[in-house]
C-alpha cells in the first residue's frame, strides 16, 4: 500500500478510536445532527437517494414521503458510523450484549470437521462488523468484499487496525 493510504488509514484510524469513545447514550442524538447536516448540505447524494427511493416504491408519489424517508436513511447511516467505531473500540465482553453470537455454535461445529466453513450473508444490519465477530469467538477468519471507494486501501487499514492480531 503507497503512503498516502497508510496516512489517511492511520487519521481514520485516530477519528473511529475518537468517534469510539462517545458514550452510547449520545449516540442516536449525534447521528440525527449529522445525518441532518448531511442531508441538508449534500445535495448530490440527497438526490441520488430519492430517485432511488421513487424507483423502489413507484407506486407511491408522495414527495413529502420520500424526503422523510431520505432524511431517516442519512441519520441511520451515520448511526451506524458512530456504532460501528464504538464497537471496535469495545471488549468482546462488553459486545456480548449488542451483537447475538449464539449461532456461533454452528461455525465451530463445522470447523472442527477440519474442511474450514464459508459463511455467505446478505447485508443486513452492522455486516462491516462481520469479520470482528470471529475474532471474539477465538476464531481465525478471512473476509472477501468489495469497497467501492477510491478509498479501499486506507479503509482496508482501518479495519485491520482493530482486528486482533
Amino acid at each position: 500500500m503507497n503512503n498516502s493510504n497508510n496516512i489517511f488509514g492511520s487519521v481514520l484510524q485516530t477519528i473511529c478510536r475518537a468517534i469510539g469513545q462517545i458514550p452510547k447514550k449520545y449516540h442516536s442524538p449525534i447521528a440525527f445532527l449529522m445525518g441532518t447536516v448531511w442531508f441538508s448540505l449534500d445535495k448530490r447524494h440527497r438526490r441520488i437517494t430519492i430517485d432511488n427511493l421513487e424507483k423502489a416504491y413507484q407506486t407511491s408519489t408522495d414527495q413529502d414521503s420520500f424526503q422523510i424517508l431520505a432524511k431517516k436513511i442519512f441519520k441511520n447511516f451515520c448511526q451506524l458510523l458512530i456504532e460501528t467505531c464504538w464497537a471496535m473500540t469495545q471488549h468482546g465482553d462488553k459486545l456480548d450484549g449488542y451483537i447475538d453470537r449464539s449461532d456461533f455454535k454452528f461455525i465451530k461445529e463445522a470447523l472442527k470437521k477440519g474442511k474450514g466453513a464459508l459463511i455467505l450473508t446478505g447485508h443486513l444490519g452492522n455486516w462491516e462488523l462481520l469479520p470482528y465477530v470471529p475474532s471474539l469467538e477465538g476464531v481465525k477468519s478471512n473476509a472477501v468484499y468489495c469497497l467501492i471507494s477510491a478509498l479501499c486501501g486506507s479503509v482496508r487499514i482501518l479495519i485491520n487496525s482493530f482486528l486482533p492480531k
